[in-house]
């Protein structure tokens, strides 16, 4: 935490878990000074975001919510719900959404969002929506039946600040965040133009599904770490902080590579405990996993060409491989979403295939 904000021990218990938890979507982001705010509580709602490990530097109270970094809300209704500590990295934080809710994400729009005239941003949802389907594993689908997984609002009912344009939750006990609200008098009622909404639209979602700002360090934002196969920082990513007056220009490749490496939407498998090296042939035993990208649910028909199946458990089997030349394995497994694949591998190739049954 920055010394600036240790003026005293209320300053600290304040001041020390709800940055990284919401973050900031408008272009004049600026640090919300404490005497600014409304008074926070520090009872249990302040010792919950603690053991969740965020920082908290910056911090507005709403009627019904705790605002961070922005444009992030803290429920203050579901922050009893939360089951586990969520720890805090670079584009996202590991609050993320389970299987199989991330195939089956419902997005509901209220009534408080106009169906015509200048606040309407419905076919800008829809917009945002079709959008991020492609990317991942997630995959959102817009209803109108009661409590959709993601609900669209105004914040007519408890406004946010007026440089704030938008706030969306987060993802909590594997699902996605449950709200975003949007300011409709942002900037003293200023109209948003059309790519205007579906940038903020895509970047809201964003954090729905537990991604970070981009641009933390910069905005400096509490500590996080980083996802692999991404770059440090990214001047064109949608998940920018400060950038709400920006119009939608697509996806960077690191967004791309962000949300795929979170939600992966190919399968990917590998055998574990494979033998590069087999000591003693037709004697040794080795015991043999499949590890996926996907949850497995089931494994069936192990095999062996070259060699034998000595017994099979629920997730694994022993196998013994017979000969160096003509000995493969061979299994069949379903993930969670009911895909069947069959995975081979031949001890001379040591190359596994991944072939699709269904």
């Amino acid at each position: 935490m920055n010394t600036r904000y240790v003026l005293n021990s209320l300053l600290v218990l304040c001041y020390s878990m709800l940055l990284a938890l919401t973050s900031a979507c408008n272009n004049e982001l600026e640090a919300v000074k404490f005497e600014e705010q409304q008074s926070i509580s520090t009872g249990d709602d302040m010792r919950i975001i603690q053991a969740l490990g965020f920082d908290t530097l910056d911090i507005v109270e709403l009627k019904s919510a705790y605002l961070i970094q922005g444009d992030m809300l803290f429920e203050k209704s579901n922050l009893s719900t939360y089951s586990q500590a969520q720890t805090r990295q670079a584009y996202h934080t590991t609050g993320l959404i389970g299987h199989p809710k991330q195939r089956s994400i419902t997005v509901g729009i209220d009534s408080s969002i106009p169906t015509s005239g200048v606040d309407n941003w419905r076919d800008e949802i829809q917009e945002a929506i079709n959008l991020w389907n492609p990317l991942s594993n997630l995959k959102m689908t817009y209803t109108t039946a009661a409590n959709p997984d993601i609900l669209i609002r105004s914040d007519a009912s408890d406004p946010l600040p007026d440089y704030v344009i938008a706030a969306a939750a987060w993802p909590m006990n594997e699902k996605p965040g449950s709200s975003i609200r949007i300011n409709l008098d942002y900037k003293s009622n200023r109209t948003i133009p059309r790519l205007q909404k579906i940038y903020n639209m895509v970047h809201e979602l964003g954090h729905c599904f537990g991604l970070r700002h981009t641009n933390w360090k910069s905005e400096k934002e509490s500590e996080a770490n980083h996802i692999g196969g991404t770059p440090d920082s990214d001047p064109y990513s949608v998940m920018n902080g400060g950038t709400a007056d920006y119009s939608w220009n697509g996806f960077s490749e690191g967004d791309k590579n962000a949300i795929e490496y979170l939600y992966p939407s190919t399968f990917k498998a590998d055998f574990v405990g494979y033998p590069q090296e087999v000591k003693h042939w037709g004697v040794d035993v080795h015991r043999l996993r499949v590890n996926g990208n996907h949850p497995i649910v089931a494994y069936e028909a192990w095999g062996m060409s070259g060699g034998w199946v000595v017994r099979t458990y629920d997730d694994s089997a022993d196998v013994v491989f017979g000969s160096p030349y003509t000995s493969s394995a061979y299994v069949q497994i379903t993930t969670i979403y009911g895909e069947k694949y069959g995975l081979s591998r031949s001890y001379v190739e040591q190359i596994t295939k991944l072939s699709r049954l269904n």
